[in-house]
Order: structure tokens, then C-alpha cells, then sequence
């Protein structure tokens, strides 16, 4: 007899495998994801295969051609949860942000330390892309405090960022869009180097979680963990995150989510779907921790 159950991560992916042909028949399925069934705008505690799609239509609109409401492996029964993922976009922007390289902007993830003495800033690669549009080539990096609009001159963008589409493994995930850019201010060099503590991090979040960003200008946003190990129709995904009104705009990427204990989750790099706000309502993300080990770096706080 099939009963509904507790499906562990493992399950998720079984379940996923074999039903990924069937899914992604669907015409307007982009994607799917492993999170939690919601329900009425409430995160229930059932384990759900999440499909994205570029347009969700009424059961009426649908016809024969629904998306099943279940699927099965051997008596594990899992629900599936059908979210319309649309415009998904890098969330790079105008000043005034956290650090810009006079033509893309974005926010600083975190300093941080390769070797002692070394001290580096970490974002994004699409917001270190500079006048030729290029990451591969240096570029003067200018650095601004939370409330401070002002820019200053912090150090170069390094030549040789992360950009890939990720590779779908259980750990080494989803897309890298990660770089470096250094510091030459000695007094923050010091005080990062010498001063700061290493980071805390929560390395494999459930699904369901609260989590916030703490963004430029006092701006603090929050969301909930929809899913992790998303598949869309170009890319892998580490984390989606369901953003809370009135969700996040350009400038935002490398926005570090946190969970209420201040542990590091996830970094926000792309935004997609859309509040009556304009801002973004879902976070496409990487595992800070994982960027943090694919840029050989310590990240710091």
C-alpha cells in the first residue's frame, strides 16, 4: 500500500530522476526543484517535488495535460507544488550599492582572508564585469559602507572569477558566479586580518526555513528556503529562496542570507517572478559555504 511520508533528500532525487522525462514534458515546465509542499501560502511540513513553470494556468486551462498532484517511489508517496518561475535575471544595478567597478554594482557577500596579510572582497562575477563587460580582465574596484553613498577606491577585481552553469553533483551543485576583488585599505586590512572572526555557517539548510538579507542602506529582507538542487532549463541551482514583499532589485546580488542565529546560508544571485513592488520574488542562490571553498578563501564577519 502507498502512503504519504517523510521523504528524505535522497528520495527526492530518486523520485526526480525517474519522473524527470515525464515532467519536463510538459510544455510550459521550465524546471524543478526539491523543497516543500505550500499550501495557502503556508510552508506545510511535506516533502514536494516543486515544478517551475513559465505560466501557471487553473485546472480548467490545464486539461489532461495537469501535472500529476503525486509521485511515487515504491510505497513513498511525495506531492508535487507547481511555482511560476519567470524572468529569472542577474540583480546587478546602479549606485549607490555596496561596491561597484564604475558600470556594474552589487553587493559585498564578504571580506575575507586567503593567507595572512591577504584580504579580499566577494560578490558576484556579473557585478565585476567592468566597461568591456569582461570578468576575466582587471578592473578598479570602489567599495561604500551600508549607509555611506559615497565610493572610495578599495582594490582590482581578480582575474580569475567562477562563472559556470554548475554541474548537478550532491555537493558540488548548482551555478558558480563568484570572484574576488582586493583590498589595499590597510586600516580595513587590518581589521579584517587581524580583528575579524571566521564566518558561521549553516552548510545544508531544510527546506522551509526563514532567512534574511541585509542589504545597502538598512534595507532588510526576508524569505523563506523553497527548495534546494534546482534544475531549470539552463542552469543547476544550490538554494531557491521565496522572497517575502517587496522582495529584492538590482544591486542586490551577492547578498548574504542568513538564518535568525546569524549562521550564512546562501548567496543571492539572480532574481526571478515579480511583486506588485517591482522587486523580485524568488532567490536564485549558491551555498555561501560552497563559494567560499571554490574561492579558496576565509570569509570573515
Amino acid at each position: 500500500m502507498s502512503t504519504k511520508a517523510k521523504a528524505s533528500l535522497e528520495q527526492l532525487r530518486k523520485i526526480r530522476t525517474r519522473e524527470a522525462d515525464r515532467l519536463n514534458g510538459f510544455d510550459n515546465v521550465v524546471g524543478t526543484g526539491l523543497g516543500q509542499k505550500k499550501t495557502k501560502d503556508k510552508y506545510t511540513s511535506a516533502a514536494a517535488i516543486v515544478v517551475y513553470v513559465s505560466n501557471k494556468l487553473s485546472t480548467q486551462e490545464c486539461g489532461k495535460h495537469k501535472i500529476p498532484e503525486t509521485l511515487k517511489l515504491g510505497n513513498i508517496v511525495v506531492e508535487t507544488d507547481v511555482i511560476e518561475l519567470t524572468n529569472i535575471h542577474n540583480q546587478h544595478g546602479e549606485p549607490p550599492y555596496f561596491c561597484s567597478d564604475d558600470y556594474q554594482q552589487g553587493t559585498v557577500t564578504a571580506l575575507c582572508v586567503k593567507k595572512p596579510g591577504k584580504v579580499y572582497g566577494a560578490t558576484c562575477t556579473h557585478c565585476l564585469t567592468g566597461e568591456d563587460d569582461d570578468p576575466y580582465t582587471p578592473d578598479k574596484i570602489y567599495l561604500a559602507s551600508q549607509y555611506d553613498e559615497d565610493f572610495s577606491y578599495i582594490g582590482m577585481s581578480d582575474e580569475n572569477p567562477l562563472d559556470n552553469n554548475g554541474f548537478g553533483l550532491p555537493g558540488d551543485y548548482g551555478f558558480l558566479d563568484a570572484s574576488l576583488f582586493t583590498v589595499e585599505d590597510n586600516a580595513l586590512k587590518a581589521k579584517v586580518d587581524l580583528f575579524s572572526t571566521p564566518m558561521r555557517f549553516w552548510n545544508y539548510p531544510r527546506k522551509g526555513t526563514r532567512v534574511f538579507l541585509s542589504l545597502s542602506k538598512g534595507r532588510k529582507v526576508t524569505g523563506t528556503i523553497n527548495a534546494v538542487e534546482s534544475i531549470t532549463d539552463d542552469f543547476f541551482v544550490d538554494v531557491l529562496i521565496d522572497i517575502d514583499y517587496p522582495g529584492t532589485f538590482k544591486g542586490d546580488s551577492g547578498g548574504l542570507w542568513r538564518t535568525a542565529n546569524g549562521n550564512a546560508v546562501a548567496v543571492h544571485c539572480k532574481g526571478a517572478g515579480a511583486h506588485t513592488s517591482g522587486g523580485s520574488s524568488y532567490s536564485l542562490c549558491m551555498y555561501a559555504h560552497r563559494m567560499q571553498r571554490e574561492l579558496g578563501v576565509e570569509f570573515r564577519e
